[in-house]
This record gives structure tokens, C-alpha cells and sequence, in this order.
């Protein structure tokens, strides 16, 4: 279904999950916020559009988000909710942990956080 090498949009890339419950993962690779978000917003409209599992987002590479990026995040869990699916983040550095909590992100509608780092699957 995918093809990594169609898949970069500026700092995003999106993947194959290695889980059996076909999701995909959408690696953030430079900061989230107000110059980056007309890149990930589409990526992030694709995993959900052509997988059929939890779309995950990884942070392990993003050392920074703002309210457009939360912003952005959360129209994904919507999106995701209205389909039964999840939005699962992962490797959210401090800076971008400590946003989420203090916003209480994981209490928005079928979006739930993986405190594992890169490299500890």
C-alpha cells in the first residue's frame, strides 16, 4: 500500500507500521508549528485517508510544538475517532510532553501517548 519513497512531505515522512493491525507512522522530523504545519497536515490527512489502523505520530525527531501544530494534532484525532481509529504519539521530547499535558491533550477524543523513545520498540 505505501511506498516510503512517495511519502516525504518536507520534514514528514510517513511509513508502514511493523504491527499486524495495519497503522502506519508518520515520523515528525522538525518542529510543529505555524512553518511547518501546511506540511504535516496533508501527511498526517494521508495516513488516516489510506491506512486502516492507529495512525502514529513520532516525535522522537521534534524537539518543538506550538498551538497550530496541537491544533493540527487534534483535527487528526477527530478525524480518527469518527472511524473507530486512534492517534497514538510517541518519543514526544519534555518541551513537547510538557505542552501536551499542559493543554491535557491526552484527554482529547482518540488520541493516546507511548512515553517509549526512539530506539525502544
Amino acid at each position: 500500500m505505501f511506498d516510503p519513497e512517495d511519502q516525504r512531505v518536507d520534514e514528514f515522512e510517513l511509513s508502514p507500521d511493523s504491527s499486524p493491525d495495519g497503522g502506519v507512522t508518520l515520523h515528525v522530523r522538525a518542529e510543529l508549528d505555524m512553518a511547518t504545519v501546511e506540511g504535516f497536515e496533508p501527511a498526517l490527512e494521508r495516513a488516516i485517508a489510506e491506512s486502516a489502523g492507529p495512525v502514529i505520530v513520532d516525535f522522537a525527531e521534534c524537539r518543538f510544538v506550538d498551538s497550530i501544530g496541537v491544533r493540527a494534532l487534534i483535527r487528526g484525532g477527530r478525524a480518527l475517532a469518527a472511524r473507530g481509529r486512534v492517534l497514538r504519539i510517541v518519543g514526544a521530547h519534555d518541551q513537547v510532553r510538557e505542552l501536551f499535558g499542559m493543554i491535557a491533550l491526552e484527554q482529547a477524543s482518540a488520541i493516546e501517548f507511548d512515553d517509549r523513545r526512539n530506539g525502544d520498540r
